[in-house]
């Protein structure tokens, strides 16, 4: 079994949020990759959330009212050592993703192209936001939960560096991770799972191969990824910044 199968020793029913719980059956059921009936109660244990009305770690993360198991550490610096925002994202799974992708665009330049007799407006974000956000989702969803070790994203004038902690999950290697064809690993089998049927993710090890396709329309930049200590790094960066949809 993946870690987060097993039951969580301290959460109780009564501190998942119902209505997180209510949102995520929905997100499921309007996505139509599987279909959950009957209650609440049944519709976990089917996914094997719940087992003998116990919660599991993953129910935990995904749904609890208070999360106190990880932290996401987001900072915006000038430098190695200048830091001019700091903001910590405690939340549930869900949660955490869509806060951590306001933070992080809070802190984006934006460049406006004017195009056409009606004079209308485009906005070009310095970096593609489909890719920053696979690149989030990677972070939280694989990290290793064991870890005391938090999340980090540290935002730079002309790049991003993500780290979470864990290495690359069982057999799978950076070279595979550099083609477009590679085995899917994942550390917490539940939890990608229920990211995979809201549709938030792919379940097929296709990730990075969206990144790629994302930063394709972006000609400066650039998608490095490695095993750093006892956790995993990526990084997006750029030397010119993208003015024009034109390519």
């Amino acid at each position: 079994m993946s870690w987060d199968s097993y039951l969580a020793s301290d959460t109780q029913w009564s501190d998942l949020g119902i209505q997180k719980i209510q949102r995520f059956i929905e997100r499921v059921n309007q996505k139509g990759r599987f279909t959950l009936q009957g209650t609440i109660e049944e519709s976990l244990t089917k996914l094997q959330l719940l087992k003998d009305d116990q919660v599991t770690q993953a129910a935990k993360l995904l749904f609890a009212q208070e999360q106190n198991t990880y932290n996401i550490h987001i900072g915006r610096f000038k430098t190695p050592s200048m830091i001019i925002d700091d903001k910590m994202v405690r939340a549930s799974l869900f949660d955490a993703v869509e806060e951590t992708m306001r933070i992080i665009i809070s802190h984006l330049k934006v460049a406006f192209e004017i195009t056409g007799k009606k004079i209308e407006r485009t906005e070009i974000f310095e970096y593609p936001l489909e890719a920053l956000r696979e690149i989030v989702l990677n972070s939280i969803i694989h990290r290793d939960y064991t870890s005391p070790i938090d999340n980090q994203i540290k935002i730079f004038d002309q790049k991003i560096v993500f780290f979470n902690p864990g290495k690359l999950y069982s057999d799978l290697t950076i070279e595979q991770l550099k083609t477009d064809s590679y085995p899917s690993r994942t550390r917490n089998k539940l939890i990608a799972e229920a990211f995979y049927l809201t549709g938030e993710i792919e379940k097929y090890g296709s990730g990075y191969q969206r990144i790629r396709k994302a930063i394709q329309d972006y000609p400066t930049m650039t998608f490095q990824y490695e095993e750093s200590g006892d956790g995993y790094m990526v990084t997006v960066g750029y030397s010119q910044q993208k003015q024009t949809t034109e390519s």
